[in-house]
């Protein structure tokens, strides 16, 4: 179960520091000519505002994602709490894994709460 806990905190962990990557799109001033074929993508026209909802997008599965884990590992720590038969290190494992999962979650709300602030300050 330590391999399994290890895994969770990782996977938190590579998903918190998603926050910290921030995408710079170039803003050109070059003149571009109206009959310039793909003139948006070439010119960087809406590429700022197309980079961030992509972001925002693909945080918010893995937030999902990472949600759905840990209510996943609060049932598991539940049916280990339930057939732990009084052995109080099983259930010390079970409180355990309720905890940490609990714990999980709180930072996966907090990531997405202030992604979706930084998201919403920049666009």
């Amino acid at each position: 179960m330590n391999k399994i806990k290890i895994a969770f905190i990782g996977l938190m962990m590579a998903a918190c520091s998603f926050i910290s990557m921030p995408a710079f799109a170039s803003s050109s001033t070059v003149d571009c000519p109206a009959d310039l074929p793909n003139r948006d993508i070439i010119c960087g026209k809406g590429t700022e505002d197309d980079m961030m909802s992509k972001v925002g997008s693909v945080l918010t599965v893995i937030y999902g994602l990472i949600g759905i884990l840990a209510v996943v590992m609060i049932v598991v720590g539940g049916v280990k709490y339930m057939t732990s038969q009084g052995d109080p290190g099983k259930i010390q494992s079970a409180k355990n894994t309720i905890m940490y999962a609990i714990i999980g979650l709180v930072v996966t709300l907090a990531a997405f709460a202030i992604t979706n602030l930084i998201l919403s300050a920049l666009s």
